[in-house]
């Protein structure tokens, strides 16, 4: 029974995620489909998970965070983004972290999520505000509450186009000379993917463990 409905339930999420990347539909509805339904599994697993390893009192950014780091499958999911957390003025981080591997060249930067900072190491090191900044809670934040209550982007440092122009599939930084800030790139294929992800990876967690995925 537990794995009939188990299977039911991830069925309903794959089927979100195939409407979700379709090139018919349009952008806009594809990233409410996209960020709603990335927290949706967060929330699911939150609810279920081992209360000896996941806390039950959690903030939505940090229970993505946890969340796509555990199933989200890309290692940019322990990241935090450093140019964003130096613009809020943690001069404490700002102090401390090498921004000069951040330099850019006259067309393309050269710097993408491998030059972040690990959420665990600015964890350990007492540096606040990392779970805002961090790229599952710039997804809670600046993708998931801007498109399902907004419709729209509502910070201009993060941007998720439709293409994926530059083929990485993964998070990236544009350097903007004239404002003199880098810019998140969230492709659409990338969060795309991270969902695939999600869901075949809860999915395995349910099965190891022989629960349902959902709260009954």
């Amino acid at each position: 029974m537990i794995t009939t409905i188990t299977t039911s339930f991830f069925e309903y999420f794959s089927e979100r995620h195939a409407v979700a990347t379709r090139s018919d539909i349009p952008f806009f509805d594809r990233m409410v489909l996209l960020t709603a339904s990335l927290d949706a599994l967060a929330n699911h697993w939150h609810l279920t998970a081992d209360r000896t390893t996941t806390p039950t009192d959690l903030s939505g950014a940090e229970r993505m965070r946890r969340f796509l780091n555990r199933h989200g499958q890309h290692a940019a999911f322990a990241k935090v983004s450093a140019p964003l957390l130096r613009d809020v003025g943690n001069q404490q981080f700002v102090s401390s972290f090498p921004f000069d591997r951040y330099e850019v060249d006259r067309f393309n930067p050269v710097s993408d999520w491998h030059d972040d900072p690990d959420f665990d190491d600015l964890s350990r090191a007492g540096i606040n505000q990392i779970v805002r900044w961090s790229y599952g809670g710039i997804i809670y934040k600046d993708l998931r509450n801007a498109w399902v209550h907004q419709f729209f982007d509502t910070n201009d440092q993060v941007r998720t186009p439709e293409s994926d122009i530059l083929q990485r599939k993964e998070p990236y930084y544009r350097f903007v000379t004239n404002r003199g800030k880098f810019l998140l790139i969230f492709p659409l294929p990338f969060l795309a993917n991270a969902l695939q992800s999600a869901i075949r990876s809860f999915h395995q967690e349910c099965t190891d463990r022989d629960v349902l995925p959902f709260r009954t």
